[in-house]
């Protein structure tokens, strides 16, 4: 059986970016994902589950 991810919060994605001192640019860059989708995650908190699963692989 297949596992969802555990959201990840507006305030969680920015924290683990800033704590690894990494840019909306780079994280972008990193995950393979638009940086348009990396702003809407951190400001409205929206993402897909592949959105999350690409973030927390990085």
């Amino acid at each position: 059986m297949q596992q969802r991810p555990a959201n990840l919060s507006p305030e969680r994605i920015k924290y683990l970016r800033h704590d690894n001192d990494w840019s909306q640019e780079l994280l972008a860059k990193a995950s393979g994902l638009s940086l348009r989708t990396i702003q809407r995650a951190e400001k409205e908190g929206n993402s897909s589950q592949e959105t999350q699963l690409a973030m927390r692989r990085r």
